[in-house]
């Protein structure tokens, strides 16, 4: 994820179920559920989401900036379910929430876009925060190749967990989970 994004609410719940999993990687026994319904499955997805620059269930994010851009901002890691809020310091440095009437959004592109001019701001870090919602949706909603992508990945791992520990996965593997996610990618790695 950029620096300038942050995670304000995760998934309820994550897109490849612990059930789904287990039968995908032929795990017969209960010994391990915990670390890899809490640990091993949340990695592997975040993993994906990263390659292709996509929230995959429904989450809350804060995009923070400087200052308005000239045009467009565009949100990262669509798509974009909806805008929450575009709360800005103006420049006596009191936080003011930009009104939804004066701007639109494509959901698709994730584009954010002032139907006028962006407000002054004031000259500070991070005096725009942009709070909104993106990913497919509920786990159901998230393509299967999404899903396979992130089971595969999770699946190297519970077999090899050095890798794991690396945050790797083999270049065998790669070439597979790379042809799943490809169709998804943003042209952003993040």
């Amino acid at each position: 994820m950029p620096r300038n994004l942050s995670v304000v609410e995760g998934p309820a719940n994550e897109c490849v179920s612990l059930g789904l999993f287990k039968t995908h990687a032929r795990i017969s026994h209960d010994d391990e559920d915990e670390w890899a319904g809490t640990i091993l499955l949340p990695a592997a997805r975040e993993w994906c989401e990263k390659h292709v620059g996509r929230t995959f269930t429904t989450t809350t994010l804060r995009l923070t900036l400087d200052a308005f851009p000239a045009g467009s901002i565009a949100l990262p890691y669509p798509p974009i379910a909806s805008v929450v809020s575009v709360k800005y310091d103006d420049g006596a440095n009191d936080e003011q929430t930009y009104s939804t009437a004066l701007y639109t959004v494509e959901a698709g592109s994730g584009l954010v876009t002032p139907l006028d001019t962006w407000p002054v701001t004031y000259d500070k870090l991070e005096s725009v925060r942009i709070e909104y919602t993106a990913g497919f949706g509920e786990p159901a909603d998230v393509p299967a190749g999404l899903k396979l992508a992130v089971m595969a990945v999770a699946a190297e791992w519970y077999l090899n967990r050095e890798s794991m520990a690396a945050g790797s996965i083999s270049e065998r593997l790669m070439d597979s989970v790379e042809k799943l996610l490809a169709k998804y990618w943003t042209g952003n790695y993040t």
